[in-house]
């Protein structure tokens, strides 16, 4: 059991990266407006309505894409008016009610293998929905008041889109195209060896301006996180080659003019990167390709062959891996970059689409069909939620009888997938609640009730909840309540019978959500390393299920690539969902950015490993080269011995396997025009440099060592 000082840090935890005050301006300006315009009309509830779906679709704002942040805005308003409507005619049926929370209850838990951005926004329709089961409203009500839920949440969205910019993740493009500039300036210009590596301040810029990412699950966040995992392995790159380069120079061989024009040419093709990420246009087709590297690599291997002595040819050997991963490095960078402009987004949008659903890397539907086993740690919490909101709202319809919904609304709150978290809500939501509603209880005894004064108060509330609840749960709690009480005095019910209800329930719904988690405390910084190995398992098992489909092509592997892709799925899918919990857990930070890091870059490997799955069911199958054999056996042993130092903590026991020099063997064999054999080729140079990327992050981030 954690010590005290661990849990106090988790209590009073204030993080200020995430308060926005303008973004908390223009959402409390949403809330309140409606709110002052049904009030000036003679129809505060109608009002309050539409303030309601304002305020709960003002979660979904954020400071993210614009697109995305549109599209997510606009389902959260069809979801909020959906529920107030769902959960008013739900309360019609007492008999069927506690039934529905269950279901309720399970299907927002599920919804956390989808990442934090999509179970925020289900965690706040199943509160709607909670709420208006137990407003005991009439049919024609709950229509009317979804109607105006949905217009509060249209105007809510609207005022966070109104600016909307050209470049979405402009200054995180900026960041990266000034550390591949710096790159650039490096490769064409290599710095002494006396001096600092190159680039240092424009990669620590880069880093603190992701952090700002870190939270949002999304093509563009990865993409941006896997590029500079790439930039920082092409500075090294750049430093080793300098470093030979600096030696040919001081032998006097000629040779080192040979290397000289490769890193021009690695300059050229960085600008280029840089320049595209910098306007957010397609690459300079006018800079240097990676084919005319093909050359550079034949010129040094010829040289080195004829050298004029040892150490010199042993200068060029190493020149030359060098130069074969930092093409590889290189050309992932191109990727990335490419498909991070608004046509590459587009273009792997179409290309994902053209995919049959279960080899889509963002499925919905099948991520969400590999968590439904209990293997799954999303599929246990969604239980687990369902269960205890059901238990609370058949607990308080039995003792009131009336208003059941403040306990299951509070378990819902405070019951999250991880124990720390649940704790630290489950103390700040009872604490928090009980500050609100003493506040809001001297407001209404010593201020003159009136509509003008409540709204101020409102507004004032409403803001302090958007601009520091998210900083610190117990802020949100109280706010949160002292909101509810005063919209509750706005339409003119007793107020002080609000606040004995709240008070009471909120405890008994805190009470249900610690003592349904109290029995598993489970610590995600502990165990996420595990996760993230039997997360490479799983591929590795996709992986061979992939290797056998080609070696026996006459055999039907389709079942078993099904069962490994489901299992892929699923043990990338618990990854995430611990990655999401670990961050909610004080202490965590760096063994999250990390992890998160580590996960981006994994995702460029399974996209790998189904693109040559969908080349299974392309035209007549053509013979498998034995260097494939070899390369395949090769990456499994990799995955095998990253996945066990992952779980034991510890470097690799066996030193890993050389994939650069098994691809450039592959190249060698077959015909690459051939389309199978230019599928394998390409797919294999992806693999090739993502198990690079990763055995790296393993051995330097992620063993402890």
């Amino acid at each position: 059991m954690p010590s005290a000082p661990f849990w106090w840090k988790g209590i009073v935890r204030f993080d200020s990266n995430k308060v926005a005050p303008w973004r908390a301006l223009r959402n409390t300006v949403g809330v309140v407006v409606p709110l002052a315009i049904g009030a000036a009309m003679g129809d505060a509830r109608a009002g309050l309505s539409a303030s309601i779906g304002a305020l709960n679709v003002a979660v979904a704002d954020g400071e993210d894409p614009y697109r995305s942040r549109a599209a997510r805005m606009l389902i959260a308003t069809a979801l909020c008016g959906l529920a107030v409507t769902a959960g008013g005619l739900a309360g019609l049926h007492a008999g069927a009610l506690v039934p529905l929370l269950a279901a309720a209850g399970f299907a927002a838990g599920m919804t956390g293998a989808l990442g934090t951005a999509v179970s925020d926004l289900a965690n706040v329709t199943l509160v709607i929905f909670i709420v208006y089961s137990g407003q005991g409203i009439t049919a024609g009500a709950a229509v009317l008041a979804g109607i105006l839920a949905a217009g509060g949440g249209a105007l809510q969205t609207a005022l966070s889109l109104a600016l909307w910019p050209i470049h979405p993740h402009r200054p995180e493009r900026q960041q990266l195209a000034q550390l591949y500039k710096a790159l650039a300036g490096a490769a064409r210009n290599p710095p002494p060896v006396t001096k600092a590596p190159a680039a240092t301040k424009e990669s620590t810029s880069a880093q603190e301006a992701l952090q700002s990412l870190s939270s949002y699950r999304s093509i563009e966040a990865e993409r941006h996180f896997a590029l500079l995992s790439q930039a920082e392995r092409i500075r090294l790159s750049i430093s080793l080659l300098a470093r030979i380069l600096h030696r040919l120079r001081n032998a006097s061989d000629s040779s080192a003019e040979i290397l000289d024009r490769s890193l021009e040419k690695t300059a050229g093709l960085l600008e280029s990167i840089a320049e595209s990420l910098e306007n957010n246009t397609p690459l300079d087709s006018g800079q240097p390709t990676l084919k005319d590297f093909d050359a550079v690599e034949a010129a040094i291997g010829a040289a080195c062959h004829h050298a004029a002595n040892a150490e010199i040819a042993a200068f060029l050997s190493d020149a030359q891996h060098q130069m074969q991963a930092l093409c590889g490095q290189l050309r992932a960078a191109i990727e990335l970059a490419a498909h991070s402009t608004d046509q590459g987004l587009n273009a792997y949008a179409q290309s994902q689409s053209a995919r049959p659903w279960k080899l889509r890397l963002h499925s919905t539907l099948a991520i969400l069909r590999a968590n439904l086993t209990w293997r799954s740690s999303v599929f246990r919490h969604s239980v687990r939620l369902g269960v205890s909101i059901a238990f609370g709202g058949a607990l308080e319809r039995v003792l009131l009888n009336r208003r059941a919904y403040w306990m299951p609304m509070t378990v819902a709150l405070v019951l999250r997938p991880d124990f720390a978290a649940t704790f630290s809500r489950g103390l700040l939501r009872i604490l928090g609640t009980l500050v609100g509603l003493a506040l809001t209880t001297g407001i209404l005894r010593l201020v003159p009730s009136s509509m003008p004064v409540e709204i101020v108060a409102i507004l004032v509330f409403v803001y302090l909840l958007r601009c520091f609840g998210p900083a610190n749960y117990g802020i949100m709690a109280a706010a949160v309540s002292a909101v509810i009480v005063l919209m509750f005095a706005l339409i003119r019910t007793d107020p002080h019978s609000v606040i004995l209800l709240r008070g009471a329930n909120t405890l008994g719904g805190g009470a249900i959500a610690l003592l349904a988690y109290a029995a598993w405390p489970t610590w995600e910084r502990i165990h996420i390393r595990e996760a993230a190995a039997r997360m490479l398992e799983a591929y590795r098992g996709y992986f061979s299920a992939i290797r056998e489909a080609y070696l026996e092509p006459d055999r039907d592997h389709s079942t078993d690539l099904d069962s490994c892709r489901m299992r892929s799925r699923l043990a990338r899918s618990n990854l995430e969902s611990a990655l999401d919990r670990l961050a909610a857990e004080p202490g965590g930070e760096q063994i999250h950015q990390a992890i998160g890091s580590f996960l981006a870059n994994s995702h460029r490997l399974v996209q790998a490993f189904m693109a040559l799955e969908a080349g299974l069911l392309q035209g007549p199958r053509t013979p498998v080269r034995q260097a494939f054999g070899i390369f395949a056996d090769d990456v499994d042993k990799t995955l095998r011995l990253l996945s066990s130092a992952l779980r034991e903590s510890k470097l690799p026991s066996e030193p890993l396997p050389g994939l650069r020099a098994d691809y450039a063997r592959l190249l060698d064999t077959g015909d690459s025009g051939v389309s199978r054999y230019a599928l394998v080729n390409v797919e294999a140079d992806r693999i090739t440099n993502s198990l690079n990327t990763l055995s790296e992050q393993v051995v330097n981030r992620l063993t402890g060592q």
